[in-house]
């Protein structure tokens, strides 16, 4: 991330933050790490939304159990990237990548999104 302006609510969730497991010949998942991991790329990027309800009675805060108003959230599957650049987002946003081929790659330039995979 850089020189990223966050006045809300931003989640970035990855499968594989640290690597991929495979299997060895004694049927352990092996941790192979930083072979096939989610990328999350964000360069000169502002995020506007209403983001948590503060004032909400159901939020427990040390579990990280709070009611958001909007957010923006970027879920990456297996070895899938995003990736956005100089761009506004005003939005309540979700974003799900799930690997199509071997990788699927969303790029955000200038609030069009380009798919390719």
């Amino acid at each position: 991330m850089l020189n990223l302006k966050l006045d809300g609510s931003l989640i970035i969730l990855a499968d594989n933050i640290m690597g991929s497991t495979k299997k060895n010949k004694n049927g352990e998942q092996i941790l192979h790490y930083g072979v096939r991991c989610g990328r999350c790329r964000l360069q000169n990027v502002k995020i506007v939304n209403e983001g948590i309800n503060w004032i909400s009675p159901s939020n427990v805060y040390w579990k990280h159990d709070v009611e958001r108003s909007e957010s923006v959230k970027i879920i990456l599957h297996g070895n899938a990237e995003f990736e956005a650049k100089d761009v506004v987002l005003k939005v309540q946003l979700s974003i799900n990548s799930t690997i199509v081929h071997n990788s699927l790659f969303f790029v955000l330039f200038s609030d069009h999104l380009v798919l390719s995979g």
